[in-house]
């Protein structure tokens, strides 16, 4: 039964990537026009109903509201994973669409509270495609990203260093390196924008300190989208969404 609902999931010609007629999309300004956003499983219950917000590049925005108001679904609306019902979010002044979404994606990198890390070593949760062996660049690279994530450090005390298997979900980690990781990653992929989804809410005061010194590295000169309920981090905002 499993096995079958994946093989429909993999025939779905319905969903919103697809890999012919791909157009690159720039960043620019992100603009959310007269949205409106149901779950399909859910169409009578609309979570946004013509919402109008507006992102300029290279700001930093943050977004709050209660639970169930939509924030982490305006994240994901963003990076594609759904498309709304009706309106248009346009980022500059190409329409964000099924046949955008793609390069636009490549140019986000999102953090979330519970990072998905894969059951491989840190080496290749770090750089997907690797292949066998990173090249010396490349090494050098992972190197720089991840001491700027402030990583490096208790990566090398691990027993094999970055070629150190981490388990399903990274479950031989603490909170906080599954979170360091995630940012090193971030960094490594030169994202242009920046979304970070309660990012430091289940850490303890100390990691929350080590992650958003990390932080300042990913962010700068980025456009940086923060969903979080912390007062601490609407001091340096340039905008303050309430949903």
């Amino acid at each position: 039964g499993a096995t079958r609902y994946l093989f429909e999931l993999l025939n779905n010609d319905t969903d919103a990537e697809q890999q012919d007629g791909q157009q690159a999309i720039e960043m620019g300004n992100i603009s959310f026009n007269n949205v409106a956003f149901s779950y399909p499983n859910n169409p009578e219950k609309k979570v946004f109903n013509m919402l109008n917000i507006h992102i300029k590049q290279g700001e930093k925005t943050v977004i709050r509201g209660p639970s169930g108001n939509g924030k982490s679904t305006l994240a994901k609306l963003l990076l594609g994973y759904y498309l709304p019902t009706s309106g248009e979010i346009k980022i500059g002044e190409k329409l964000l669409n099924k046949h955008t979404i793609a390069s636009f994606r490549s140019n986000i990198a999102y953090v979330e509270q519970e990072p998905i890390l894969f059951s491989s070593s840190i080496i290749e949760n770090l750089l997907p495609d690797v292949g066998e062996k990173p090249t010396q660049e490349q090494m050098k690279k992972v190197i720089n990203a991840c001491k700027k994530a402030n990583a490096h450090e208790f990566i090398e005390l691990l027993p094999n260093g970055y070629y150190t298997p981490i388990s399903d979900r990274g479950n031989q980690l603490s909170g906080g390196q599954k979170q360091r990781i995630a940012i090193a990653r971030a960094i490594l992929q030169e994202p242009e924008l920046v979304i970070l989804d309660e990012f430091t809410s289940a850490l303890d005061s100390k990691n929350r300190h080590c992650i958003e010194q990390a932080m300042e590295q990913l962010l700068l000169n980025k456009t940086v989208i923060i969903i979080t309920h912390k007062e601490s981090q609407f001091e340096k905002a340039d905008n303050l969404i309430m949903l």
